[in-house]
């Protein structure tokens, strides 16, 4: 994966922020909101968006709610760019799960999405049975 994404001049920390500012839309998201949805916490999102907008990947706005807050938006190189990686690594996870049944994926995905919520993955196997 990080060859993939050093190819395209980007981290995975880069890429990561990058995903979530395309996901967040036309309406942008704050930085603070970036760095709670980040999949590896860093500890300098600014930092992250700043490298991003240096490489015209997304724009800084003042928020008309928040006039504290700033938003951050995608550019349009900046959804191309999201575009053009995604294919790419949806086929790199392909051939990294391949040898895996139906029912280990599963159980993966179970796993990953416990994590990222923060559950205890053996309370939820004990509420299913």
């Amino acid at each position: 994966m990080q060859c993939l994404l050093k190819y395209h001049a980007l981290s995975l920390s880069l890429y990561n922020a990058l995903r979530i500012v395309v996901g967040s839309g036309d309406q942008g998201i704050r930085i603070s909101d970036i760095a709670e949805r980040m999949i590896f916490r860093e500890p300098d999102c600014t930092r992250l968006v700043h490298k991003l907008e240096n490489a015209g990947l997304v724009e800084r706005r003042p928020s008309t709610a928040d006039k504290r807050a700033v938003i951050i938006t995608a550019t349009t190189a900046g959804k191309k760019k999201a575009q053009e990686i995604l294919p790419e690594i949806l086929e790199l996870h392909r051939h990294q799960l391949k040898g895996l049944t139906q029912v280990e994926m599963d159980s993966l995905n179970n796993l990953l999405v416990a994590a990222r919520c923060g559950d205890d993955v053996s309370q939820s196997d004990e509420e299913n049975d």
